[in-house]
């Protein structure tokens, strides 16, 4: 578009172009530079809501192109910007808050713009990041740039390097690293596999309140890996996690309740945690909750919720096929049915509904 067609448009308010022609005059296309023209044309576009223009008009409030810098107006456009998604601002203002131009220094609050950026496919964001979590050693940085070696964002997956760096994280404890350390150790990935280690991490992070670790701490003292078997333990950890909202840890907590492992056998309570943990859509809790009304433990008998329940934990192709079995099941001795209310029970029978679409 040539600069006669942009003016044209912009004079007539089109905001677009009233952006484009403004980084015209910054850079000299067209027409030679002139910057305090730059200026008036992304203020009228950044006035009219455009990102693009927020972001350019706040960097130059920052180099002070054309005009007095001023930082605090430059953060206030690049935080009009990032409030529309525009990634170029999520680093503006992570290197804001790193270096404390117009704001105080605030490493973790530039971590966390830093990662916005990332999550938005710009890579700069690891960059810096890199610099916070190695040479300054912010714990934040440390754990996100593991998540992203973990996940491959930004950078190729490697668990190798994720381990890295959750452990510089969970050495100053920051629970998330704690918890993904430990599953690292629990999984092999990255590292060898050691329960021990795994327990170890998992409970510094479960001692923080963070309900995951709790869960999967529950988990390893209900199956005796990587420490004792102690199934009140189990209960305990299961119990944390459940009061915080944790699906997994309330379908479990709901479990020992039904079997009566670590705490009295209690199949009202047990009741109570299959169905929080059905309701957040937890497929062995609504399996389980299922079973309850279908042999009345805890509730009163009713098949119709039973189905209801069933039918929920099973996707619509495999129900028909279940139907059969869970008819069977009925029939079955009380120990086939404490087998099957186990979490872990569609791991080993999802293949048998699902082989005739495999």
């Amino acid at each position: 578009m040539n600069y006669e067609t942009v003016q044209k448009l912009a004079a007539e308010g089109n905001a677009e172009a009233q952006c484009y022609l403004a980084h015209m005059y910054e850079e000299g296309e067209g027409e030679s530079g002139d910057l305090k023209a730059a200026f008036i044309w992304y203020r009228c576009a950044a006035d009219q809501g455009n990102a693009a223009a927020q972001w350019r008009l706040g960097r130059m409030y920052e180099e002070g192109k054309g005009i007095t810098s001023d930082p605090v107006a430059a953060l206030g456009w690049y935080r009009l910007a990032a409030d529309q998604g525009w990634a170029d601002a999520y680093v503006s203002l992570g290197r804001m808050y790193q270096t404390g131009k117009g704001v105080a220094v605030d490493l973790n609050e530039a971590v966390r713009w830093y990662e916005w950026a990332v999550h938005a496919g710009d890579a700069r964001g690891v960059y810096f990041m890199l610099a916070l979590g190695d040479e300054l050693g912010n714990a934040e940085a440390q754990a996100s740039l593991g998540f992203f070696a973990y996940g491959g964002q930004g950078v190729p997956q490697d668990y190798a390097q994720a381990a890295v760096w959750f452990e510089k994280s969970a050495e100053q404890g920051v629970a998330g690293a704690q918890f993904m350390l430990g599953s690292l150790y629990r999984d092999g990935a990255g590292v060898e596999q050691n329960f021990a280690k795994a327990a170890f991490w998992f409970r510094r992070s479960a001692e923080q309140g963070f309900a995951r670790a709790q869960n999967w701490l529950g988990k390893m003292y209900a199956d005796g890996s990587g420490v004792k078997q102690d199934h009140a333990a189990a209960a305990h950890w299961f119990s944390k996690s459940a009061e915080q909202g944790n699906a997994e840890g309330q379908n479990w907590l709901g479990l020992m309740y039904a079997d009566g492992n670590g705490v009295g056998q209690d199949y009202v309570t047990a009741a109570k945690w299959y169905r929080a943990a059905a309701r957040q859509g937890n497929a062995d809790a609504q399996f389980n909750l299922g079973v309850i009304y279908r042999d009345g433990l805890g509730v009163e008998k009713d098949l119709v919720e039973a189905q209801k329940w069933f039918d929920l934990s099973i996707p619509p192709a495999a129900q028909a096929d279940v139907q059969s079995r869970l008819t069977e099941s009925a029939k079955a001795s009380e120990t086939a049915l404490t087998a099957i209310r186990r979490p872990g029970f569609f791991a080993w029978v999802w293949p048998l509904w699902t082989s005739s679409t495999m």
